[in-house]
């Protein structure tokens, strides 16, 4: 079982892991030019955002450009923003299902005593009334039960 715990913790330790950071910033003509826009780091898109942000763009058709970029930046920082909140959820969602699983266990175990001492007076109630049909049983809340009514109850259950 720990094997499993420990394979779980790994994957989290991979997912969440940290990207290599770079030392140098890349700008984002090179990036969209090479197309590595797409596997450049959080920190690179956010600048290739101010850096769009910042410059004044008079030609309409350049600025139309301009605009497609900062949509697709945009875009991919929602996308792995996306990506991010799906793995969460998925990590969420196993720990749910190990404290319900962990609930069950610890419902069951608080129940079990219970039923067996059920069992037992029941046991001892149809002992009981067997022997003596015509006579009351007292009950586990202290009612006078007629037992045959009580025999006949318990017949199928321990015969």
């Amino acid at each position: 079982m720990s094997k499993i715990y420990k394979k779980i913790f790994e994957w989290i330790q991979k997912m969440y892991a940290s990207k290599e950071i770079r030392v140098e910033m890349r700008r984002s003509d090179s990036l969209f030019e090479s197309g590595e826009i797409f596997s450049a780091t959080d920190k690179e898109l956010e600048s290739v955002i101010k850096e769009m942000a910042s410059k004044a763009v008079p030609n309409p058709i350049a600025r139309d450009r301009e605009m497609i970029k900062a949509m697709v930046v945009t875009n991919i920082q929602n996308q792995r923003f996306i990506k991010s909140i799906e793995n969460r959820n998925f990590v969420l969602t196993l720990i749910v299902i190990a404290l319900a699983v962990i609930g069950i266990y610890f419902a069951r175990l608080q129940v079990t005593p219970i039923l067996f001492e059920q069992e037992r007076n029941e046991r001892r109630a149809y002992k009981i009334c067997k022997n003596n049909p015509q006579d009351e049983y007292t009950g586990v809340k202290g009612l006078l039960i007629k037992c045959e009514n009580v025999f006949d109850s318990l017949k199928e259950k321990f015969e």
